[in-house]
């Protein structure tokens, strides 16, 4: 059943700061007795299974002889807070770990581990155990999703993102300059434009884009963003007048436009998906 806004506002409980860090001392202690802790979870990276300020958690904390199995959430000691990741493999002699909207995984010391998460109370009062079959198709399906997503997103960074980025101005170049061979251009216009133009607009809408992998994704001051814009634009020019340099091709003014509307419109773009990135973080 779903709630409504107001149900979700009583739901939600605003947790101190430093609460991680209190959870990880709590832990410890509990691991003594060798007690559960069944607290408020706090922390960040397991969406959409946990839902921080509003699920509860009981965690039962382990000792120097435990073996995790896969897709168990472990509750580790990291930066001396607890944290709480999903075990996917082992790697030697550490563990390879992720969070279920976690980017990045991570790898940690066996040591690290500090509890296994064993049942979650959602903010309705009904209760998961984390060894049910329901709990663990979902986690099974969310890792999966995890995985696929990433591996898209990994595609383009660090140097592979460089390589995207060099082989897109090699294509655009290659488009913008390469012999037509006579074919004629059509007569149809769509709004006054030719098709060709819409062409132009769509293959340089990529630009900022693609300036920003070649660039190594470095991230800056919003001067930095206008930079890239006037870069995309100056892309356009620059091609556009070559082509008068070539005895194959020739200067369109209406080109020119096209190129600069596409790269501008691109760059609003890039733009947008950059500035809700860093409001996210």
């Amino acid at each position: 059943m779903k709630r409504n806004k107001k149900e979700g506002k009583k739901d939600y409980v605003a947790l101190p700061q430093n609460y991680e860090k209190v959870m990880l001392i709590e832990l410890q202690a509990n691991a003594r007795d060798g007690a559960p802790l069944f607290v408020r979870y706090g922390g960040s990276g397991m969406e959409p299974l946990l839902k921080a300020n509003y699920d509860k958690v009981c965690v039962r904390p382990v000792d120097s002889t435990f073996k995790p199995k896969a897709l168990d959430v472990l509750a580790l000691d990291i930066d001396s807070c607890c944290r709480f990741r999903r075990f996917l493999r082992e790697e030697g002699d550490v563990y390879v770990v992720r969070g279920d909207s976690c980017r990045y995984e991570e790898r940690v010391e066996p040591t690290a581990v500090v509890g296994i998460l064993e049942e979650v109370e959602r903010a309705d009062g009904s209760r998961v155990m984390c060894g049910s079959d329901a709990w663990k198709k979902r986690s099974t399906k969310t890792t999966k999703h995890r995985t696929r997503v990433n591996s898209i997103k990994n595609l383009f960074d660090g140097r592979r993102g460089r390589y995207w980025g060099a082989g897109y101005f090699i294509v655009l170049l290659l488009c913008m300059w390469m012999p037509l061979g006579g074919i004629p251009l059509p007569d149809n216009l769509i709004l006054g434009l030719r098709p060709d133009h819409f062409f132009h607009a769509s293959i340089y809408c990529f630009c900022a884009y693609f300036l920003w992998l070649l660039c190594g994704r470095r991230r800056g001051p919003k001067a930095w963003i206008m930079i890239i814009w006037v870069i995309s634009i100056v892309v356009g020019v620059i091609t556009e007048f070559g082509q008068k340099l070539l005895p194959y091709r020739s200067f369109d003014i209406n080109d020119l436009l096209a190129n600069a509307i596409g790269a501008t419109l691109g760059w609003f773009v890039f733009y947008a998906l950059t500035a809700s990135r860093k409001s996210r973080n």
